[in-house]
C-alpha cells in the first residue's frame, strides 16, 4: 500500500457498486417509475454496474485530477452509483481525507458502495488506469477551454469501449498536466454568461458530462 494510500485511511481493494436496479417496464423507458433506459448496448451488468461486454470491467469512468473541495467527491461518489456503477477515479494527492464526514455525508449512506479507486499521481493513473496500454478506452478531458462541445462528442457505443472522463480540481482545472493533453480528446461544457460566471460546479459539470455519456448508450 502506498504512503499516500495509507494516509487517507483506504487500502486498494476494490469495492463493488452495489446499487438497486428497478424492474424494466415495457419499452424500458418508464422514466416516471425511476427505471433508467437500458438498451441492447448495456444490457451487460454484473453486481449493478454497467460492463463492457468484452471483458466485463465497468463501461462508464469519472476521474477527478487532485480535488480539493470534499462536497464534490461525495456528490460525484452518488452519481455514479446511480447512474449503473460508473467508476470513481481520484488521482493523488487529494486536499481532504476521505474519512471526513462531509464526504460521508454528502454521499449519504451510498458512499460505502462506490467503486473507488485512488491513485498517487497521474504517472500511476496513466499507466495502470482504465485506458492503459492494450484496454479498449477513449478518454475526454473537460476544460472550459476545449476544441469541442459536449454537443458534439459521440461518444463509443459499441458497448464494449470504456469511457473515461476526466476532469481537474476546483482551482486549477487541469493545468499541471496540461502540456501532457495536446493530442487529446478536450471538450467543453457549453456554458453562456460567462461574464457573469467562470465555470460550473465541479461535480455538477461530471453529473452533466455523464448522464450524456450514458444518454449516448441508452439510446
Amino acid at each position: 500500500m502506498s504512503a499516500f494510500v495509507a494516509a487517507l485511511g483506504f487500502t486498494r481493494s476494490r469495492q463493488t457498486a452495489r446499487c438497486y436496479t428497478a424492474p424494466p417496464s415495457e419499452g424500458g423507458r418508464d422514466y416516471g417509475s425511476g427505471t433508467l433506459p437500458r438498451g441492447p448496448k448495456l444490457s451487460s451488468q454484473k453486481d449493478g454496474a454497467i460492463v463492457s461486454s468484452e471483458d466485463s470491467e465497468p463501461l462508464l469512468h469519472v476521474v477527478f485530477y487532485r480535488p480539493q473541495i470534499h462536497w464534490n467527491t461525495g456528490n460525484i461518489g452518488r452519481t455514479c452509483i446511480g447512474i449503473g456503477g460508473a467508476q470513481l477515479h481520484l488521482v493523488g494527492p487529494i486536499a481532504f481525507s476521505l474519512d471526513e464526514k462531509q464526504v460521508r455525508r454528502a454521499g449519504l449512506d451510498y458512499w460505502q458502495s462506490v467503486d473507488l479507486h485512488l491513485w498517487d499521481s497521474w504517472a500511476d493513473f496513466e499507466m495502470k488506469g482504465p485506458y492503459r496500454e492494450g484496454c479498449k478506452a477513449e478518454s475526454y478531458f473537460f476544460t472550459k477551454y476545449g476544441a469541442e462541445s459536449l454537443l458534439d462528442v459521440r461518444f463509443p457505443t459499441d458497448g464494449k469501449t470504456k469511457i473515461v472522463l476526466v476532469f481537474g480540481n476546483e482551482t486549477d482545472g487541469l493545468t499541471e498536466i496540461e502540456d501532457q493533453l495536446e493530442n487529446r480528446n478536450k471538450v467543453a461544457l457549453p456554458m453562456h454568461n460567462q461574464d457573469l460566471m467562470r465555470s460550473y460546479n465541479l461535480s455538477t459539470s461530471a453529473s452533466i458530462a455523464l448522464w450524456e455519456a450514458y444518454r449516448q448508450l441508452a439510446l
